[in-house]
């Protein structure tokens, strides 16, 4: 998935988009395997090896990623355009 079809899959799955916001945005699991296409597996075993961002606890069951990290860990990818 290229790098900028990534980022505005991203906006269009945040309401209100990526803009004008104060507030930290957080995204589950599904939305983050959707906009960066890797599947469960692949998202924890980048994590162990300090290759994608750790999500953060909001329950003693749940986890979720600041959106800004995910944007930040999008835009640090080679884009296959570059390649």
């Amino acid at each position: 998935m290229a790098r900028g079809c990534a980022v505005s899959q991203l906006a269009r799955l945040l309401p209100g988009g990526m803009e004008g916001s104060e507030m930290t945005k957080h995204l589950r699991l599904p939305a983050v395997m959707e906009v960066t296409g890797l599947a469960r597996s692949t998202i924890y075993a980048q994590i162990a090896e300090g290759k994608f961002p750790a999500p953060v606890k909001l329950g003693s069951r749940a986890v979720a990623w600041p959106e800004t990290a995910i944007i930040e860990w999008l835009n640090s990818r080679p884009s296959a355009a570059a390649a």
